[in-house]
């Protein structure tokens, strides 16, 4: 028996060089399926919105022009909450996130999103090694 492939994804991005790479590991998952991707951002605030937005959306434009199906959102929330109302909104099969972002007293504070997410979700979770 052959395992599935994932057609479905979601990918967690702030926009940093560590996301983008995670971005790109779903993008090589999402190629090999031929299914479909989601760029996810979630903000803390509706004034920082925009910029994230921007910056997902050419990250997806990009990957448009590799021949992906690729779209991308930005939504004002908690980032555990989005990315698993979101996940479960467009019923993916897997969520990648990548291993950095927060760091010192507000990760140890906090929780690390990675962490979270893998514990709750209902969907297989990647956690993709950034540097």
């Amino acid at each position: 028996m052959t395992a599935a492939l994932f057609t479905n994804i979601l990918v967690g991005s702030d926009g940093s060089d560590s996301a983008a790479q995670a971005v790109e590991r779903a993008a090589v998952l999402t190629e090999a399926s031929g299914g479909k991707l989601e760029i996810l951002g979630a903000v803390e605030k509706a004034s920082d919105q925009a910029k994230l937005s921007e910056k997902l959306a050419a990250s997806a434009s990009e990957l448009t022009e590799r021949g992906l199906t690729v779209s991308s959102r930005v939504t004002v929330g908690d980032a555990v909450e989005v990315i698993l109302e979101t996940a479960n909104e467009l019923d993916v099969d897997l969520i990648v996130l990548g291993n950095k972002g927060m760091t010192g007293a507000r990760r140890f504070i906090l929780g690390s999103i990675p962490d979270k997410v893998s514990h709750r979700a209902t969907q297989s979770v990647m956690i993709a090694r950034t540097v």
